[in-house]
């Protein structure tokens, strides 16, 4: 018996991003963190976590994307660029499970991840768009997600390197 039914495209919007709170909830709870929720989401946070050693409190903002939507976007109102946010970007494909991938918010300022971790200002007028951060997942950029996945950002932590 398979523990998740991986048809993701059988789920609409709202359920598909419900699944991917709570998959990231998991997520973090499997590595020891602790996972604290509102059952409000108006400061652009998902949930808090704080890892198991105690040294402090993470906003958590998740964004799933399936396969063949491979950019995200994130209004820049809706996101706090430091140390203390992560985004955790779920990648789902169509009969597996998910692809996680954790970040800081203040990798949007590392030029090391331009490819893939984009800004839009929008200041034309022609445009009525609001700012937004992007998260843009091709092939061709597939090694710089490596060095973001889940279990290397949890790794890391845990090596006191992040």
């Amino acid at each position: 018996m398979k523990l998740f039914n991986t048809k993701w495209k059988a789920l609409n919007k709202q359920q598909f991003g419900r699944l991917g709170e709570y998959f990231a909830k998991m997520l973090f709870t499997s590595y020891g963190w602790y996972v604290y929720t509102s059952e409000v989401d108006d400061h652009a946070i998902d949930f808090v976590a704080e890892p198991s050693d105690g040294k402090g409190y993470y906003g958590v903002q998740v964004k799933c994307v399936s396969t063949g939507s491979d950019t995200c976007n994130i209004p820049k109102s809706k996101t706090i660029i430091d140390d203390k946010h992560l985004i955790c970007y779920l990648r789902f494909i169509e009969g597996e499970l998910p692809n996680a991938y954790i970040f800081r918010t203040s990798e949007w300022t590392n030029p090391k991840y331009d490819k893939i971790l984009g800004s839009n200002d929008y200041k034309s007028e022609k445009t009525k768009s609001n700012p937004e951060y992007n998260i843009k997942f091709s092939k061709k950029n597939e090694a710089l997600f490596s060095e973001l996945t889940a279990e290397k950002f949890f790794e890391g932590f845990s090596e006191g390197k992040l």
